[in-house]
């Protein structure tokens, strides 16, 4: 089974980038992903897709939340399975 792949695409001084990081790297403790953080402002067309909605968690290719990320609600995603550890 491959290891779920979370990217999260955000930009410096967001506070709400801030704490979308905090709460992958805690689960990162918890269950097994690679992590991978992206700064909109580095590429184009990331700042053409994303824009003012970061941050943005894509999970597996899929956006799988935008501008908030709860830690219960991100739990639960693997939880149920869509990105098992």
């Amino acid at each position: 089974m491959t290891v779920p792949r979370v990217e999260l695409f955000s930009r410096p001084g967001c506070h709400l980038c801030e704490e979308a990081a905090r709460v992958l790297r805690a689960a990162r403790r918890r269950f097994d992903f690679e992590l991978i953080e992206r700064n909109v402002d580095d590429d184009a067309s990331w700042s053409a897709a994303y824009g003012m909605d970061v941050p943005v968690v894509v999970i597996d290719g899929r956006r799988a939340f935008k501008h908030r990320l709860p830690a219960r609600e991100l739990e639960r995603y693997f939880e149920r399975g869509r990105a098992k550890s």
